[in-house]
């Protein structure tokens, strides 16, 4: 998830704990809004968020609750499907050089010990327009495993599914349906469960289309954007969710079910 919310929302994060690696000049800055950078080309793209996105809010939380520091790596293009990711395509190489390069930052610093390793994934709105159960499941296996071999992951974790713009007609959106979604969520929780390495995050926030237009950014794509609001609030319970399935910064998984709600 890019983050298309042009408003700039701060997040007071204890200075010293949270930093994102940037990738263009190599260093390592204090965590902020506006997250991630315009880099690669075509199919390969990584882009900046507008404004406000996930990334802040969720850090802040993961750093209160566990007292670790962390590094985010944003690698995101906004509107992909599953199958840019899958290992080879140009999208996949982009995130590996971008993690691999902050990776060898902090491996060759002598100010930092690398710890738990693990991505959160914030996918799947897109894959509803006709990506079917089972390519979902293989096309997500063959990108995680991929990023498993190639660094170690300890996990990696999947934000529930969304809405999508299925069609404009005359300036009526039409977004994906109810059962366009679930097709896709079904995917990502029997990935779960059937992958110890894998989690399905489940929070309120993301069924707030429709329902909750103060959370959206209501432009022309209709009630599918989160605006700033909507942001912060997946973003610290989708982190929460995560925590309390880990055991709150434990090295072990502690969830009985890896399909978690909040």
């Amino acid at each position: 998830m890019v983050g298309r919310e042009t408003e700039i929302r701060e997040v007071e994060i204890p200075k010293g704990y949270a930093y994102e690696y940037k990738y263009a000049d190599n260093h390592l800055s204090e965590l902020k809004n506006p997250v991630g950078e315009t880099i690669g080309d075509g199919d390969g793209q990584l882009e900046i968020s507008s404004g406000s996105s996930i990334v802040p809010k969720f850090c802040l939380e993961y750093v209160r609750a566990t007292g670790r520091r962390i590094v985010a790596v944003h690698a995101a293009h906004g509107g992909r499907s599953i199958s840019f990711f899958v290992g080879n395509q140009p999208m996949y190489n982009s995130i590996v050089a971008k993690y691999r390069a902050c990776l060898n930052y902090l491996n060759k610093s002598r100010r930092y010990k690398v710890g738990r390793c693990f991505y959160v994934m914030f996918q799947g709105e897109t894959d509803t327009l006709s990506t079917s159960c089972q390519d979902y499941k293989s096309r997500y296996l063959n990108f995680h495993n991929a990023l498993k071999s190639e660094f170690g992951f300890s996990f990696g974790a999947l934000l529930q599914t969304g809405l999508d713009v299925k069609s404009i007609n005359d300036g009526t959106v039409v977004l994906t349906s109810e059962e366009d979604v679930a097709r896709i969520a079904t995917a990502k929780a029997e990935l779960a469960r059937e992958n110890d390495d894998i989690i399905m995050i489940n929070v309120k926030a993301m069924n707030y289309h429709n329902k909750r237009p103060d959370y959206m950014l209501g432009d022309r794509y209709g009630l599918v954007h989160y605006n700033g609001a909507g942001l912060t609030e997946i973003a610290a319970d989708s982190c929460m969710a995560l925590l309390n399935y880990l055991g709150y910064g434990e090295a072990e998984l502690k969830g009985v079910d890896p399909v978690i709600y909040l």
